[in-house]
């Protein structure tokens, strides 16, 4: 997808991939490095509905999980494509709710950090 040396890109610069998981979508963004104003590369966006339901049971929907899972290990595959050196995971509250939450961080292979929390607590 993604070689840093690519004419255009910064020398010496590795990408880094965000993956930002809300309560309706995943997305993942690629970026050309850490810096001021990074380049964007690559931008995907999958629907999962993790927060449909879950003020009614507490609990996301079993099909919702099942994508969200498929959508992360897509998400990693692209990410090592691009030769990203680095993946942050972000979350809102909905995500990181319900009975499943450490099943999906788990299965996924990242623990996600809120939106706007401070990750040294």
């Amino acid at each position: 997808m993604v070689e840093s040396e690519a004419q255009g890109r910064l020398p010496g610069i590795r990408p880094v991939s965000v993956v930002d998981i809300g309560s309706n979508s995943i997305r993942l963004v690629v970026y050309e490095g850490l810096s001021r104003s990074p380049a964007m590369l690559f931008n995907e966006k999958v629907m999962c509905g993790l927060g449909k339901g879950i003020d009614a049971t507490g609990r996301m929907e079993e099909e919702s999980v099942a994508r969200a899972l498929r959508a992360l290990h897509r998400f990693r595959a692209l990410s090592d494509q691009a030769r990203a050196t680095e993946m942050y995971v972000l979350a809102t509250a909905a995500a990181r709710g319900g009975h499943q939450r450490s099943g999906l961080h788990r299965k996924g292979g990242s623990h996600p950090r809120a939106k706007g929390e401070d990750p040294e607590r």
